[in-house]
């Protein structure tokens, strides 16, 4: 009797164990591959109401930029446009808000309000921006990336090795 109760006790510790180990295992494939705003959580709030890239802000107009591009059509739900300081833009179609900003160009003047631009180190981001940041994979290059929570933004780090690639700001519904 003594070593059936053993048994059953080992039979479901081990039942508890293999669950715990599943829903691990599934929550971080969840948050390998799922939406970028899975990561969220992994990092307290930071203001990023005052940044900006290449002189150009979140909810800015479109029809503020010069000199005006045509935008590529290749997102049905996003209008992207290329502006002449290899900075490339999002709106919405139907709208002329900028809602995200894309640059990859190591020139001076596209740094963020921190002063982090192209080819600065990882190290460099996490003493202007903290130590509270998210880390995911996208298209194989790992990203750190800092949440404005009130404002709904999201600035990442986009590394190749320890150093920046690609800086993204946009707001924080966009996939």
């Amino acid at each position: 009797m003594d070593k059936r109760i053993r048994i059953k006790g080992t039979k479901i510790l081990f039942l508890t164990f293999f669950l715990t180990f599943l829903v691990y295992a599934v929550y971080h494939l969840y948050l390998l591959h799922g939406p970028r705003q899975a990561h969220y959580h992994q990092a307290a709030s930071i203001s990023l109401e005052q940044e900006k890239l290449g002189g150009i802000k979140l909810f800015q107009s479109i029809k503020t930029i010069s000199p005006p591009s045509t935008p590529t059509n290749d997102n049905h739900l996003f209008d992207y446009y290329t502006c002449g300081n290899g900075i490339t833009v999002a709106i919405e179609r139907g709208d002329e808000k900028i809602i995200r900003i894309i640059t990859s160009n190591s020139d001076k003047s596209m740094k963020t309000a921190k002063g982090i631009g192209i080819g600065n180190e990882k190290e460099e981001v996490i003493s202007a921006y903290g130590p509270s940041f998210y880390t995911r994979e996208e298209f194989g290059l790992p990203i750190i990336g800092y949440i404005d929570k009130t404002n709904h933004r999201t600035l990442e780090f986009w590394l190749s090795g320890n150093n920046i690639t690609m800086i993204r700001y946009d707001i924080d519904s966009m996939d």
